[in-house]
């Protein structure tokens, strides 16, 4: 986590003199750091990075806008959850922002991917010497924010 932590930190610190477009999203599922997050949008001409932080993780992402209305965008994204993708997950990315990326308003999207967890969600397993396997499994999320 606390790699995770330092990528966004650095993330958004070497982003932050390029001149681009910058906006703050507020949502939940996957694109946001899991349950609920703050989404950090650096756009260039077609082109979104991001970093967010949630409760219980965060993510940094990169997406193409596909049509000049800025409607529709893919990507991907990497990461981490606590509760269910501990040890990292690995996304193709879809949003739609029906009044465009630009403006303030709705954004909808939709995750795939891979993703590393365990089944020992309170990471009590070590202490008590357990052997905790790390398996890898499907990744399908949805996600909705709000741009301001």
């Amino acid at each position: 986590m606390q790699r995770l932590i330092t990528s966004v930190f650095l993330f958004v610190i070497c982003i932050a003199g390029a001149p681009a477009q910058e906006n703050i999203t507020v949502g939940i599922g996957y694109q946001y750091g899991g349950i609920v997050g703050v989404k950090y949008n650096f756009k260039g001409e077609q082109d979104n990075f991001y970093a967010s932080v949630g409760l219980l993780g965060g993510a940094l992402g990169y997406q193409r806008f596909t049509d000049m209305s800025q409607q529709h965008a893919f990507g991907a994204m990497v990461g981490a959850e606590v509760l269910a993708s501990e040890s990292g997950f690995l996304a193709l990315t879809y949003n739609y922002y029906p009044n465009g990326f630009s403006k303030s308003g709705w954004a909808f999207g939709a995750s795939l991917g891979v993703r590393r967890t365990d089944e020992d969600v309170l990471n009590v397993g070590e202490i008590f010497g357990l052997d905790v396997e790390v398996k890898t499994t499907t990744l399908i999320g949805l996600n909705v924010g709000y741009t301001f």
